[in-house]
C-alpha cells in the first residue's frame, strides 16, 4: 500500500497552491450523498496539517538542509584538497626495466603503490622487490598522514541542521501524521462518508486494501456486507 511519506514526497515535487479547504474538498465536489460531520473535520483536518507541513518544509526545513549538506560538500572538498596535497615520494633505488629505461617508483603512480602493498608478501629479494619495499615505507607515511586528515576532520563535525528547526518540522510532521491515518482509518458512518473517503483515497493515489473497503461496507451498512 501506499505510505504517506511516498505521498509527501510527491505533493512536495508538486507547486504548492494556496486555496482554502473546502475548495479542494474531494469529498464535497464529488459525492452524491452528504457527509457526516466527522468526516468533514477528519479531511479538513488532513489537509490543513498537510498545508502547513509543506510550507514549512518548503520555506524552513529544505533550505536549512540543503545548507547543511553545502556545508558538508565544502568541508569534503576542504578535507580532500589537504590530502592531494600531501607530498608524494619517489624511490632512491631504482631498477632497469625490460625497455632498457631506469626506472624509481613513486607514490604518485597507483601501479608503484600497488606493488609496494603487496610487496611484504613477495619472497625474493630482487632489485624490484626492494625497490617496492621502500616505496611501501613513503605509502605507509602517506596513508597515516591522510588518516590524521582524516581524523581531524571527523573531530569537527558540521552543524546540522538547527535544533529549533528540526522540532518545529517533527512538530507538524507528527500532526499530518496523524491526521492522514485518520482519514485513512475512518470508519464511514454513511455513504457520503464512504463515498469520500474512497474519492480521497485516489486523489492521494492510495492502493484500497480489499479488507478495509469490506470493514468500511460493513461500518455503513451495519455489518450486513
Amino acid at each position: 500500500m501506499t505510505t504517506r511519506r511516498q505521498i509527501l514526497a510527491a505533493a512536495l515535487a508538486a507547486p504548492v497552491i494556496a486555496v482554502p479547504v473546502h475548495a479542494t474538498s474531494v469529498t464535497a465536489s464529488n459525492s452524491p450523498a452528504a457527509t457526516s460531520p466527522e468526516w468533514d473535520m477528519a479531511e479538513a483536518a488532513m489537509r490543513e496539517a498537510e498545508r502547513a507541513y509543506m510550507a514549512y518544509y518548503r520555506s524552513t526545513y529544505d533550505p536549512a538542509w540543503l545548507a547543511w549538506k553545502r556545508r558538508e560538500e565544502e568541508q569534503e572538498e576542504e578535507m580532500q584538497r589537504l590530502i592531494d596535497a600531501i607530498p608524494h615520494r619517489t624511490t632512491i633505488g631504482s631498477y632497469v626495466a625490460n625497455s632498457g629505461k631506469t626506472i624509481r617508483l613513486t607514490t604518485a603512480n597507483f601501479v608503484h603503490v600497488g606493488w609496494a602493498r603487496a610487496s611484504e608478501k613477495w619472497t625474493d629479494d630482487g632489485i624490484h622487490t626492494r625497490c617496492s619495499r621502500e616505496l611501501a615505507e613513503y605509502v605507509a607515511e602517506r596513508d597515516m598522514r591522510e588518516r590524521e586528515i582524516r581524523e581531524a576532520f571527523a573531530r569537527k563535525p558540521v552543524p546540522g541542521i538547527p535544533a529549533s528547526i528540526e522540532k518545529e518540522h517533527s512538530r507538524l510532521d507528527g500532526i499530518y501524521d496523524a491526521a492522514f491515518k485518520a482519514v485513512r482509518d475512518f470508519e464511514p458512518l454513511c455513504v457520503g462518508d464512504l463515498f469520500g473517503k474512497v474519492a480521497m483515497l485516489k486523489h492521494l493515489d492510495i492502493d484500497l486494501d480489499h479488507d478495509d473497503m469490506l470493514a468500511d461496507l460493513r461500518s455503513v451498512l451495519g455489518g450486513a456486507a
